[in-house]
């Protein structure tokens, strides 16, 4: 009986205990949901935030505001139809800008037979280097070669601006391809246009981590530009602070080889410090400087107004909207555009002025157009862009005081025209009224053709030009390359279609010692443009030389002149070698 007794208290405290620890299991579970519970409705209430917060954003950029990607192929079928445009120009545009690009193409066919030649200042052998194979393929291949690079000069942009983060390369392609003086000077020959396309491979290869490649390429570059001697001290800079020694080192390559082919050909051991800086001097004296503000002043006419108005809406994000700044696209073009400000002041002369020659700036045009292709990715997003006002209207008061004229693609000529302000005002007003990325696509296609037509004129021969092509045309008749020639106009080669080591009798330019030396029975081409400028060369000789020299030179004709009579060319051929003459050698 007291076993029994026993056994059933034991079993009633084993009963017990479970149900004991049933209980705090039980327990242990409703806490544990519960407590589930809760972490999960905080979680789903912070989801909700969340999708709030994400339908605001959405809210903010319209629905299907994308613009699908170019492919390769894409890209590249465009980059042909605009080289192709830019080709088709030429031909419409057959006149030139300045007589740069003939005597470029004269100095690329004049290497064959002087490599030396190309060494210089003014002929840029980096930029020759590039162009005197082609050149042997006559005036019209390099046309369309300089085409090629403008349109290869687009490709790069596009691939810049992506690499740069840009969600709209396309923008930066379209802002580049038809600004008015890059448009207008696509198939020209001048450095600014390779030099672009250089930049921004230069740039790209720094964006893709090839710092070694960038470093020869900006090495290379101050052989095409002698002012990008800045760009290689700042890289060099932040090469060395980053402790990138080896592409550091790599940035003097191309001076060094530049100055030690010099240094061979001149026997100068300071060939490339004098070349810059003797060249420098030379410069200063002959062209006058335009003041600080010509470039601001002729930036609509360089930049057109699409590019230069959404450079100032990227100021205005990157000032009032604490936007980030791409530093090394951004102080690419403003410290250019700043550093040829400088060099137009009239009260300190500092670096070469060149007469505010409006090309330079092309050199930089791939990079304005980055920075507005960059203001107008972001616009879509802006929900306030009431501060992007402090910029765009002191500037479009400025456009109605300084920038309604004409001009003549060198400087701007004092005649009304309003058609810039018209075009200010609407690409202002664009930055207000296109809140997709597909309107913004579409009014800039429509916005550059229209610009386009409207800002674009075709350069036509100038009577210069025209007198010229009919005194070659005269002499060419008249067999004077069967005698020795003396000309210095660059057109006289251009249109003849030959260099002065290309002449049978051989030709030169006209100074007092080649008239000395010249034989009797040689022919003598004087212009009233190159033939006498004092300021830039020495032993000029003035056309009176010749007309008061009757017994020792005869005029073969009367002079080509100019309709306007501002320019004249006299031909004159040497009949006699006076005591004087022997003197004077």
């Amino acid at each position: 009986m007291a076993f029994n007794s026993i056994i059933y208290s034991s079993h009633e405290i084993i009963k017990a205990s479970f149900l004991l620890h049933f209980c705090a299991e039980t327990d242990k579970l409703r806490f544990s949901l519960s407590n589930r519970d809760h972490l999960m409705a905080k979680k789903n209430k912070k989801n909700k935030r969340s999708r709030i917060i994400s339908d605001k954003r959405t809210a903010a950029r319209p629905a299907n505001d994308t613009l699908p990607e170019l492919s390769q192929h894409q890209l590249l079928g465009l980059t042909l139809i605009v080289v192709c445009i830019y080709y088709g120009y030429s031909f419409l545009s057959n006149g030139f800008y300045q007589h740069d690009e003939a005597g470029h193409f004269v100095n690329m066919r004049t290497f064959w037979h002087d490599p030396k030649i190309i060494l210089g200042i003014w002929a840029k052998p980096g930029y020759k280097l590039l162009f005197v194979i082609p050149s042997l393929l006559g005036p019209h291949f390099i046309l369309f070669y300089n085409a090629l690079i403008a349109g290869l000069t687009c490709f790069f942009t596009y691939k810049l601006c992506e690499k740069a983060g840009c969600k709209t390369p396309l923008f930066a392609f379209i802002l580049l391809a038809f600004q008015p003086f890059w448009f207008q000077l696509a198939f020209r020959n001048y450095s600014e246009t390779v030099s672009a396309l250089i930049l921004v491979l230069f740039l790209y290869m720094h964006y893709v981590d090839r710092k070694w490649i960038a470093a020869l390429l900006l090495s290379y570059i101050v052989l095409t530009r002698q002012e990008l001697y800045v760009f290689l001290g700042l890289y060099g800079l932040y090469l060395l602070l980053n402790k990138k020694f080896i592409p550091m080192l790599l940035l003097a390559v191309f001076p060094l080889l530049n100055h030690l082919w010099g240094w061979a050909v001149t026997g100068d051991p300071l060939f490339l410090y004098n070349q810059i800086f003797g060249t420098l001097e030379t410069i200063q004296s002959a062209y006058p400087s335009m003041g600080f503000f010509h470039y601001f002043r002729m930036s609509l006419v360089i930049f057109g107004a699409l590019a230069l108005i959404y450079y100032l809406v990227y100021l205005g994000q990157l000032i009032f909207y604490k936007q980030r700044v791409e530093w090394f696209v951004f102080l690419a073009f403003t410290l250019f555009f700043l550093e040829y400000c400088v060099f137009q002041n009239k009260l300190i002369q500092i670096g070469p002025s060149g007469a505010g020659n409006l090309r330079y700036m092309n050199v930089v045009s791939p990079f304005i157009a980055i920075l507005g292709a960059m203001a107008l990715e972001r616009l879509p997003d802006m929900k306030s862009r009431s501060k992007l006002l402090i910029l765009l209207i002191p500037f479009s008061i400025l456009a109605l005081i300084y920038m309604r004229f004409k001009h003549n693609n060198l400087a701007y000529i004092p005649q009304d025209d309003y058609t810039p302000l018209l075009l200010v005002l609407i690409v202002v007003f664009s930055v207000f009224l296109l809140n997709k990325k597909r309107q913004i696509l579409y009014f800039l296609i429509a916005a550059s053709a229209v610009f386009t037509v409207l800002t674009l004129k075709p350069m036509q021969r100038s009577a210069e030009d025209r007198v010229m092509y009919e005194a070659v045309e005269w002499a060419k008749q008249n067999k004077s390359d069967s005698h020795p020639i003396l000309a210095s106009h660059t057109l006289f080669y251009y249109f003849w279609g030959k260099t002065r080591h290309d002449f049978p009798e051989g030709a030169a330019v006209i100074d007092q010692d080649a008239v000395n030396q010249a034989e009797i029975g040689t022919q003598i081409f004087w212009d009233s443009h190159y033939s006498y400028r004092p300021n830039l060369r020495s032993g000029q000789v003035p056309h009176t030389y010749f007309l008061e020299r009757e017994n020792e030179f005869r005029m073969l004709r009367q002079p080509f002149l100019s309709a306007d009579r501002r320019f004249g060319l006299f031909v004159f051929e040497k009949i006699a070698v006076t005591d004087s003459m022997r003197l004077n050698e």
